[in-house]
């Protein structure tokens, strides 16, 4: 039983890999999105500075494991094979969830997917004990206080954003202007100096505040002198800001690699339980179980996990180097980016996004608004303002979608709010955060035009109706799997294992895009008769290679193994492009049991012969050369 039961952690860090890599394509767009928009650096200089914020955030953290050992079920009610069963169906649900938003290039939130599903694993499995239990109730198996704490800080905290967003931006920019270079003599120095120090009290007290290295004594220190701290760190860097700008180095630069940098750490640091939270407390259930648990799964309560969680350096480490290589690599991660700086860029241009009925009446309500406050504000105050918010004056990077001043805004304010929430013990999401920040400050920068504006608030409206439908879909897909998990037992396991993501397969979009360009087309090669078990997709010599009869198979299994696999190859890329043409058999490998059917499904196949084709012959068997045969080119084009 043991056996089974570790094959099943391997299996949850297995996902958590993938967990990471999806994660990060979603959450990269929180500390990227404000430096790529306003083009403060190169990509490749803002990927790496992320890149080490996120490194040492994950290593140096311990985040806030706890919420996936405690946070959401009372594990001292829950056995073993019920927690395993609860932690298997989040992961499970996770993996899938995030993949499917990050393929429409929709940001999400990853903390409200964990809460959700394992708010619907744990409702599904306490389901099923309040019923068969004379004592237990539902308040007695889910910390129902946290869950309703956390829910409510997550979406209170996107009207928060949005508003101080526009607020601060507003502000911002009657100050300095869009043509802020001529406004900053002194003033700059103030900005950088503020704008510093909240990032390094945000790193201080949201970034660290659980790292691994943070001892009681240094928390209690900084909570004592932080006062001092902030003083002298703005004092420190409003002088360096002055002296930076009599050097002719642009503050505004500084200030929001700085913001990235911070930003990402703080990511890491704190979201790294969205991604790795969950198998770790199943590795933790798993050593306690197998030192304490008498064998006995379905008899050993989970009272442990009510301890504070202890993460091992190693594994911080290693998530660290997944999470940095899935940002530079992921082009998912672009997609979600692009959606969220589109939808904040200070110019006209294509739009994304279609216009709603609901739209059209905000903006139409917003002008009516606007045109009575217009009407009272008096002429002389109203042209002074008017004088501020010149966009034609605007300082804009080549390429870029907004300056430098509303960058800086978004990730100083966006990094206050979060720590802000934190010293309140109120767990915010970043992606809500900083996506609301951004839409609130491209507002007050006036961005959103009469022409753009209905495309742009439906724009808003889709990504945030995407997060409750994150938080419904996790709730109730997870709910689902837990229950066929609980029910199913080992078999239900292998059912369910999904199609892992990975960037180094085409998505359906990625294929139907290449088939309307008229350029490529997409065949069969089978779904799995590529030799994939033992043999690792080798060529066996003189054995049964792809579609071949292996020897004494009967007809039933030859049916199963092949006949079934070609035809589901067939239906999978029907259905997703619309049909398909071509069949390559595995290896130019036939038989004559299979040619039957292959040439009914495909008006024509390829074999692996290296010579011309006589089309008087018909369309099927004709032979291919493959980027591997060393063929001269000459028979070729003769």
């Amino acid at each position: 039983m043991e056996t089974i039961y570790l094959c099943i952690i391997i299996f949850l860090f297995v996902l958590a890999v993938f967990d990471l890599i999806v994660g990060v394509s979603n959450d990269a767009v929180n500390f990227l999105n404000s430096a790529v928009g306003a083009k403060a650096a190169s990509f490749k200089t803002i990927l790496f500075i992320a890149g080490i914020g996120i490194f040492i955030g994950a290593s140096l953290s311990n985040g806030m494991m706890d919420i996936a050992r405690h946070g959401i079920y009372q594990p001292e009610y829950f056995y073993f094979a019920e927690i395993m069963c609860i932690l298997l169906a989040v992961m499970l649900t996770d993996v899938v969830l995030l993949d499917v938003f990050n393929s429409m290039g929709m940001p999400t939130s990853t903390t409200v997917s964990l809460v959700f599903e394992l708010l619907g694993g744990t409702f599904a499995l306490s389901l099923i004990k309040v019923h068969n239990s004379d004592t237990l109730g539902l308040g007695d198996l889910i910390n129902t206080d946290k869950a309703l704490s956390v829910i409510m800080a997550i979406f209170v905290s996107v009207a928060i954003a949005f508003f101080f967003g526009m607020l601060v931006q507003w502000l911002a920019r009657v100050i300095f202007t869009f043509n802020y270079t001529k406004k900053m003599k002194y003033s700059i120095a103030l900005f950088g100096g503020v704008a510093a120090t909240a990032i390094i009290y945000f790193m201080l007290i949201k970034g660290l505040k659980d790292s691994s290295f943070m001892t009681p004594e240094n928390k209690h220190w900084i909570q004592d002198n932080t006062l001092l701290l902030i003083t002298v760190f703005f004092v420190f860097f409003t002088l360096l800001m002055q002296v930076l700008h009599w050097l002719k180095v642009n503050v505004f630069k500084v200030v929001v690699l700085m913001g990235t940098f911070a930003l990402a750490l703080a990511f890491a640091g704190n979201d790294l339980v969205n991604f790795i939270g969950v198998p770790l407390a199943g590795f933790s259930s798993f050593m306690d179980y197998t030192a304490n648990g008498g064998g006995n799964p379905n008899g050993f309560l989970m009272t442990s996990l009510l301890g504070p969680a202890k993460t091992p350096w190693y594994f911080l480490i290693g998530a660290g180097a997944v999470m940095v290589y899935a940002l530079c690599t992921s082009k998912k991660a672009h997609a979600v980016i692009k959606t969220s700086v589109d939808l904040s860029r200070q110019d006209e241009g294509e739009e994304t996004f279609g216009s709603t009925p609901i739209a059209r009446t905000v903006v139409r309500i917003s002008m009516t608004l606007a045109n009575g406050i217009s009407r009272i504000m008096p002429s002389g105050s109203k042209e002074w303002f008017d004088s501020r918010f010149r966009k034609d004056e605007a300082i804009i990077a080549d390429g870029a979608a907004f300056d430098l001043v509303r960058a800086s805004v978004n990730l100083v304010l966006a990094g206050l709010l979060i720590a802000l929430g934190t010293s309140l013990k109120l767990p915010l999401s970043t992606t809500y955060v900083t996506f609301m920040v951004a839409m609130g400050t491209s507002l007050a920068d006036r961005a959103w035009g009469r022409d753009s504006a209905v495309y742009r608030i439906t724009g808003v409206l889709s990504v945030i109706g995407g997060w409750f439908i994150t938080a419904g879909a996790a709730f109730t897909f997870c709910f689902f799997v837990a229950l066929v998990l609980h029910y199913g037992g080992n078999i239900s396991i292998i059912v369910l294992m999904p199609d892992l993501p990975t960037d180094n397969f085409c998505t359906w979009n990625q294929l139907r895009e290449m088939t309307a360009s008229g350029l490529v087309e997409i065949g069969s090669h089978s779904y799995r008769l590529h030799n994939l078990g033992g043999d690792g997709g080798n060529f066996e010599s003189g054995g049964a290679n792809g579609v071949e009869r292996r020897p004494n198979e009967s007809d039933a299994d030859f049916q199963t193994r092949v006949l079934d696999d070609i035809q589901l190859s067939h239906d999978r890329i029907a259905g997703g492009l619309g049909g398909v043409t071509c069949f390559a058999y595995p290896f130019g490998c036939s038989d004559p049991d299979a040619k039957a059917l292959v040439d009914e499904l495909f008006p024509v196949t390829l074999m692996t012969t290296p010579k011309c084709a006589d089309l008087a012959k018909g369309l099927h068997d004709l032979p291919r050369f493959t980027v591997t045969m060393k063929t001269d080119l000459k028979k070729l084009l003769r």
